[in-house]
């Protein structure tokens, strides 16, 4: 895919193109809002846009309100997201690196170590671009086919999401600023979280209470103004 057609599918992702209904979200799952030391999160005592600085790659979601399912008393909810407690994420076009139906297994960390305050430290420079054009993922032996770095439009991602019955998708950003991926467009620019959501994925009343409070935690670290959306 020319430079051309990649800044064309770039632009789609455009917050005006996505609309009320859409958003890129990163996700914190149950177990690491509970966890201690190393499985806390640090989006749990930092601001957000000063931890993804630091991150190389985010792992994020294209989430369609019109396409999520609550829970039943014989199903978990179908959230279109990895986790239950959603960043809704401010993204600029040009951090976009690729877009995938389903979990490709990002090996995020790789080339790294982990920084103080939840920051990582690069070990190797090499290693993440290797990875990125490669496919190379997490799981030994497992590759994704053409690399990380495939581009399509919103509209061709949750078509693709739904056909390959994906229980969610997965948005690679550039976290860190000041990067030139695409000629033609600005260097990558921070990151920032404009609003959190609740997707709970049961029906359990206490893990709902608990992920609200945690909800209102990250908003009140982040200066969001306002309560958390509660989606499910």
């Amino acid at each position: 895919m020319d430079v051309v057609n990649k800044v064309s599918i770039l632009k789609e992702w455009s917050p005006e193109k996505l609309g009320a209904s859409r958003a890129l979200v990163h996700t914190l799952r149950y177990k690491y809002l509970m966890g201690v030391g190393t499985d806390l999160s640090p989006l749990l005592s930092r601001p957000a846009e000063e931890v993804f600085k630091t991150w190389d790659v985010i792992s994020a979601s294209l989430v369609d309100l019109g396409r999520i399912q609550g829970a039943s008393a014989d199903s978990d909810a179908e959230t279109m997201a990895f986790g239950e407690l959603a960043l809704v994420l401010d993204v600029p076009i040009q951090n976009i690196l690729g877009t995938h139906a389903y979990d490709v297994s990002f090996p995020n960390h790789i080339g790294t170590q982990p920084g103080r305050n939840g920051s990582t430290q690069i070990t190797n420079s090499y290693a993440l671009v290797d990875a990125i054009y490669s496919g190379v993922t997490k799981k030994p032996g497992k590759k994704v086919a053409g690399g990380f770095n495939q581009l399509c439009t919103p509209m061709e991602l949750l078509g693709r999401t739904a056909r390959v019955m994906s229980n969610h998708n997965e948005v690679l950003l550039v976290g860190r600023p000041h990067i030139n991926i695409y000629q033609g467009l600005r260097v990558t620019s921070p990151i920032k979280v404009r609003e959190v959501w609740v997707l709970s994925k049961t029906q359990d009343l206490n893990r709902k209470a608990f992920l609200v409070s945690k909800a209102q935690q990250i908003m009140a670290i982040n200066k969001i103004a306002g309560s958390p959306k509660i989606i499910l």
